[in-house]
Order: C-alpha cells, then sequence, then structure tokens
C-alpha cells in the first residue's frame, strides 16, 4: 500500500544513484525483517538504480516472493542482461530454494562467465547435488571459460561430497597445470578433500608443501 511505501521511506524526488544505492545499502542493517530491505527498494523505485543497488538488495534477499519482484524489477529496468546482476539473482534463487528459477535463469542467459557458472555450481554443492554439481563444472570445462582459482575450493568439495578419491587426485593434477597450487586457499581446500575422503598421508604432503600456512 502507499502507507506501507511512506513507513518504509519512499522517496519523492529522485536522487542520484550512488545516493540512491547509498540510502538502501544504510537501510539494509537497520530492518530487522528479512523482508523488509527488498520492501523498502520496491518502495522506492523512483531512484536511479546501478548494477551495485541490485546487488546489495539481492544479496540481503531471503524471500522468494520479495526475490521475483526484484526480477521482476531487473527485467523492466533492463539490467537482466547485465551479468554480474543475473549471477546476484543466480545466488538469490539459491538461497531462496528456488532450484528451478535458478536453473531458469542460468540456462537462459546469453552470456555465460565463471561468475555465473561458479554460482550455479555452488547452489548445487550446497543443496549436496554433488553429481550434477560435477556435471555443471564439466559444461564449464567444454565451453571453454576461462578458469580461475576461487573455482576449484568448490570443484573439490564436489569431490568430497561424491567420496571419490581418484576424481580428487585428477583435480589436484589440474590445478598443478593451472598454477594454482600455491595458493592458500587452494591448498586448504585440497587438504580438506583428501582428510574427507580418508587420505590423510596425501593431506599432510599438500600441507607439508604449503608455502605459507593458516
Amino acid at each position: 500500500s502507499n502507507m506501507a511505501c511512506l513507513q518504509l521511506g519512499a522517496v519523492t524526488n529522485p536522487p542520484k544513484s550512488w545516493q540512491y544505492h547509498s540510502s538502501i545499502s544504510q537501510s539494509i542493517p537497520r530492518l530487522k525483517s528479512t523482508s523488509q530491505p527488498t520492501s523498502y527498494f520496491l518502495c522506492s523505485n523512483d531512484g536511479p538504480v546501478d548494477s551495485t543497488t541490485y546487488a546489495s538488495v539481492l544479496d540481503s534477499c531471503t524471500s522468494p516472493i520479495f526475490g521475483k519482484s526484484i526480477h521482476a524489477h531487473v527485467i523492466k529496468s533492463g539490467f537482466h542482461k547485465n551479468e554480474f546482476v543475473e549471477t546476484k539473482l543466480l545466488q538469490m534463487y539459491g538461497r531462496c530454494d528456488c532450484l528451478d528459477d535458478a536453473h531458469l535463469l542460468f540456462d537462459k542467459m546469453p552470456m555465460r562467465n565463471l561468475y555465473s557458472w561458479l554460482a550455479i555450481i555452488s547452489v548445487h554443492v550446497d543443496y549436496d547435488l554433488f553429481e550434477e554439481a560435477f556435471s555443471l563444472f564439466l559444461g564449464l570445462l567444454n565451453e571453454g571459460v576461462n578458469l580461475d582459482f576461487f573455482l576449484f575450493p568448490v570443484v573439490l568439495k564436489i569431490c568430497s561430497g561424491l567420496q571419490e578419491i581418484g576424481l580428487g587426485r585428477q583435480i589436484h593434477g589440474f590445478v598443478i597445470k593451472a598454477m594454482f597450487v600455491s595458493n592458500i586457499y587452494v591448498c586448504n581446500a585440497l587438504i580438506d578433500m583428501y582428510g574427507k575422503c580418508g587420505n590423510l598421508s596425501d593431506a599432510k604432503k599438500v600441507f607439508c608443501t604449503m608455502s605459507k600456512t593458516d
């Protein structure tokens, strides 16, 4: 209702984009209900919106109803082709237990970069859908996406979840070939994977070869 919008702080004079984003961001810690920051945004939509504003609101959203309202707002404003915003939408749908919506969005994305692939893979890992997550990882490889170190801790979680030590060793070899083996986050993920797969010997070897430890 209009009264609800006023109570949530609707703006009457559209501010500059950075001012609008700042007002949204500052409101989020103060609003206790998980739906309120999104309500504030929806009721204050006269302000200019950018990808950073959408990211702040989507990161705070845990309600599928409000999440879909934000998605509609994204489409209306033309940001549905923005890869950063689409990735935030994927993460939001995963957080809101809307796996089908996440898949539908991902399948319709015209351009899928490493971050969007990582988002959809992570959603499946969070739900312990390790086989599906690994299939998505293979799809990422088939598309020839440039890889970075932050992908491999998630992939190694898949190996742990599947209890596939052989697969974990293959990923370890992949890490060495990609020259990410000195990265502390990747090393910690390797140690965790070997430990959870019951191979303490290899976990110790990785630990001993780390250039620095936590």
